[in-house]
Protein backbone atom coordinates (compact mmCIF):
# COMPACT_ATOMS: atom_id res chain seq x y z
CA UNK A 1 0.00 0.00 0.00
CA UNK A 2 1.50 3.15 -1.23
CA UNK A 3 1.97 6.14 1.51
CA UNK A 4 -0.12 7.96 -0.87
CA UNK A 5 -3.13 6.06 -0.12
CA UNK A 6 -2.34 5.37 3.79
CA UNK A 7 -2.41 9.38 3.85
CA UNK A 8 -5.75 9.13 2.01
CA UNK A 9 -7.26 6.91 4.56
CA UNK A 10 -6.38 8.42 7.37
CA UNK A 11 -7.90 11.47 6.50
CA UNK A 12 -11.14 10.36 5.67
CA UNK A 13 -11.46 8.06 8.61
CA UNK A 14 -10.67 11.62 10.54
CA UNK A 15 -13.13 13.31 8.38
CA UNK A 16 -15.60 10.67 9.37
CA UNK A 17 -14.79 11.32 12.88
CA UNK A 18 -14.87 14.87 12.91
CA UNK A 19 -18.40 14.61 11.15
CA UNK A 20 -19.43 11.64 14.34
CA UNK A 21 -18.79 13.94 16.91
CA UNK A 22 -20.18 17.14 15.99
CA UNK A 23 -23.47 14.99 15.14
CA UNK A 24 -23.50 13.73 19.01
CA UNK A 25 -22.59 17.59 20.14
CA UNK A 26 -25.91 18.78 18.46
CA UNK A 27 -27.81 16.39 19.36
CA UNK A 28 -26.98 16.13 23.02
CA UNK A 29 -26.84 19.90 23.60
CA UNK A 30 -30.43 21.07 24.29
CA UNK A 31 -29.21 24.33 25.36
CA UNK A 32 -28.08 25.19 21.62
CA UNK A 33 -31.82 23.51 20.26
CA UNK A 34 -33.41 25.87 23.41
CA UNK A 35 -31.25 29.19 22.53
CA UNK A 36 -33.17 28.61 18.82
CA UNK A 37 -36.80 28.73 19.86
CA UNK A 38 -36.34 31.28 22.46
CA UNK A 39 -36.70 34.85 21.66
CA UNK A 40 -35.46 37.51 24.42
CA UNK A 41 -36.77 41.39 23.98
CA UNK A 42 -37.26 44.41 26.29
CA UNK A 43 -41.18 43.55 28.25
CA UNK A 44 -43.96 45.00 27.15
CA UNK A 45 -47.04 46.35 29.51
CA UNK A 46 -48.86 43.28 28.03
CA UNK A 47 -46.32 41.03 29.54
CA UNK A 48 -46.84 42.28 33.00
CA UNK A 49 -49.86 39.80 33.63
CA UNK A 50 -48.05 36.70 32.48
CA UNK A 51 -45.37 37.75 34.21
CA UNK A 52 -47.15 38.12 37.45
CA UNK A 53 -48.02 34.33 36.88
CA UNK A 54 -44.26 33.25 35.98
CA UNK A 55 -43.39 34.12 39.34
CA UNK A 56 -45.90 32.28 41.03
CA UNK A 57 -44.59 29.06 39.40
CA UNK A 58 -40.88 29.97 40.55
CA UNK A 59 -40.54 29.39 44.69
CA UNK A 60 -38.61 30.22 46.43
CA UNK A 61 -39.53 34.03 44.58
CA UNK A 62 -42.02 36.32 46.41
CA UNK A 63 -44.53 37.68 44.68
CA UNK A 64 -44.98 41.18 44.40
CA UNK A 65 -48.43 42.98 43.64
CA UNK A 66 -49.12 42.96 39.79
CA UNK A 67 -48.99 46.86 39.79
CA UNK A 68 -45.32 46.05 40.69
CA UNK A 69 -44.74 43.92 37.49
CA UNK A 70 -46.94 46.74 35.44
CA UNK A 71 -44.04 49.32 36.47
CA UNK A 72 -41.16 46.54 35.82
CA UNK A 73 -42.76 45.95 32.57
CA UNK A 74 -42.82 49.83 31.78
CA UNK A 75 -40.61 52.21 33.47
CA UNK A 76 -37.85 49.67 34.00
CA UNK A 77 -38.62 47.80 30.37
CA UNK A 78 -34.81 48.69 29.32
CA UNK A 79 -33.42 47.19 32.01
CA UNK A 80 -35.34 44.31 32.14
CA UNK A 81 -36.14 41.38 29.83
CA UNK A 82 -38.55 38.46 29.16
CA UNK A 83 -37.81 35.03 27.38
CA UNK A 84 -40.99 33.93 24.71
CA UNK A 85 -41.13 30.29 23.08
CA UNK A 86 -43.40 31.17 20.24
CA UNK A 87 -46.69 32.80 23.00
CA UNK A 88 -45.08 31.28 25.67
CA UNK A 89 -43.34 33.14 27.97
CA UNK A 90 -40.63 31.09 29.72
CA UNK A 91 -38.59 33.54 31.68
CA UNK A 92 -38.49 37.31 33.22
CA UNK A 93 -35.57 38.89 34.59
CA UNK A 94 -36.88 42.41 36.33
CA UNK A 95 -33.77 44.57 36.86
CA UNK A 96 -33.33 48.71 37.35
CA UNK A 97 -30.16 51.23 37.87
CA UNK A 98 -29.33 52.23 40.75
CA UNK A 99 -29.93 55.60 40.63
CA UNK A 100 -26.70 57.02 42.93
CA UNK A 101 -24.36 54.73 41.04
CA UNK A 102 -25.87 54.30 37.53
CA UNK A 103 -23.09 52.19 36.62
CA UNK A 104 -24.76 49.62 38.64
CA UNK A 105 -27.44 47.03 37.37
CA UNK A 106 -29.50 45.70 40.26
CA UNK A 107 -31.27 42.44 39.31
CA UNK A 108 -34.82 42.55 41.29
CA UNK A 109 -35.99 38.99 40.32
CA UNK A 110 -35.40 36.09 38.16
CA UNK A 111 -37.91 33.93 37.01
CA UNK A 112 -37.54 30.58 34.90
CA UNK A 113 -40.82 28.65 33.77
CA UNK A 114 -40.52 25.21 35.30
CA UNK A 115 -40.02 22.90 32.71
CA UNK A 116 -36.80 25.61 31.46
CA UNK A 117 -34.57 25.59 34.87
CA UNK A 118 -31.43 24.43 34.31
CA UNK A 119 -31.22 24.89 30.81
CA UNK A 120 -28.98 27.89 30.75
CA UNK A 121 -32.06 30.58 30.12
CA UNK A 122 -31.36 32.72 33.16
CA UNK A 123 -27.41 32.79 32.23
CA UNK A 124 -28.53 33.36 28.68
CA UNK A 125 -31.43 36.46 29.80
CA UNK A 126 -28.46 38.13 31.91
CA UNK A 127 -26.16 37.76 29.38
CA UNK A 128 -28.28 39.38 26.70
CA UNK A 129 -29.14 41.95 29.07
CA UNK A 130 -26.00 43.40 30.31
CA UNK A 131 -24.79 43.19 26.62
CA UNK A 132 -28.11 45.67 25.74
CA UNK A 133 -26.64 49.14 23.83
CA UNK A 134 -28.37 50.90 26.58
CA UNK A 135 -26.51 48.90 28.97
CA UNK A 136 -23.06 49.21 27.79
CA UNK A 137 -21.63 51.38 30.65
CA UNK A 138 -22.90 49.31 33.41
CA UNK A 139 -19.98 48.05 35.01
CA UNK A 140 -21.32 45.76 38.11
CA UNK A 141 -24.86 43.34 38.82
CA UNK A 142 -25.83 43.78 42.38
CA UNK A 143 -28.80 41.23 43.73
CA UNK A 144 -30.01 40.36 47.25
CA UNK A 145 -30.38 36.75 48.28
CA UNK A 146 -31.32 35.06 51.30
CA UNK A 147 -29.23 32.04 52.32
CA UNK A 148 -31.45 29.58 51.83
CA UNK A 149 -32.13 30.29 48.25
CA UNK A 150 -29.65 28.18 47.47
CA UNK A 151 -30.59 27.86 43.44
CA UNK A 152 -29.86 32.00 42.97
CA UNK A 153 -26.70 32.42 45.37
CA UNK A 154 -25.44 28.96 43.07
CA UNK A 155 -26.39 30.83 39.97
CA UNK A 156 -25.18 34.54 40.35
CA UNK A 157 -22.17 32.59 41.34
CA UNK A 158 -22.04 30.27 38.23
CA UNK A 159 -22.66 33.74 36.12
CA UNK A 160 -19.37 35.58 37.60
CA UNK A 161 -17.45 32.60 36.97
CA UNK A 162 -17.56 31.93 33.64
CA UNK A 163 -16.96 35.15 32.75
CA UNK A 164 -13.97 35.34 35.13
CA UNK A 165 -15.81 38.45 37.00
CA UNK A 166 -15.51 39.30 40.70
CA UNK A 167 -17.73 38.62 43.40
CA UNK A 168 -18.66 40.25 46.96
CA UNK A 169 -20.62 39.38 49.66
CA UNK A 170 -22.20 41.34 52.63
CA UNK A 171 -25.09 41.63 55.05
CA UNK A 172 -27.80 44.15 53.13
CA UNK A 173 -30.93 43.55 55.28
CA UNK A 174 -31.93 41.91 58.31
CA UNK A 175 -34.80 40.17 59.55
CA UNK A 176 -35.85 43.08 62.01
CA UNK A 177 -35.74 45.76 58.89
CA UNK A 178 -39.42 43.66 57.68
CA UNK A 179 -42.21 43.79 59.14
CA UNK A 180 -43.23 40.52 59.41
CA UNK A 181 -40.62 39.38 61.49
CA UNK A 182 -40.08 36.05 59.99
CA UNK A 183 -38.13 37.05 56.72
CA UNK A 184 -34.75 36.11 56.94
CA UNK A 185 -31.96 38.50 56.20
CA UNK A 186 -30.98 39.52 52.64
CA UNK A 187 -27.45 39.38 51.47
CA UNK A 188 -26.24 41.31 48.68
CA UNK A 189 -24.23 39.80 45.91
CA UNK A 190 -22.26 42.68 43.81
CA UNK A 191 -20.41 40.96 40.47
CA UNK A 192 -17.90 42.96 38.65
CA UNK A 193 -16.69 45.04 37.48
CA UNK A 194 -18.05 43.92 33.96
CA UNK A 195 -16.13 43.17 30.97
CA UNK A 196 -18.96 43.01 28.37
CA UNK A 197 -17.63 41.84 25.00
Amino acid sequence: MSLQLICVIIIASMITCIQMIDTQCTQSSPRSAADARVRLHAPHTEDAAEVWRLVQMAPPLEVNTPYAYLLLCTHFAQTSVVARNGRTLRGFIGGYRIQERPDTLYIWQIAVHPLDRRKGLGDMMLAALISRHGLSDVRFIEASVTPSNFSSNRFFLRFAQRRGFAVERRALFTADHFPEGNHEPEQLIRIGPLHVE
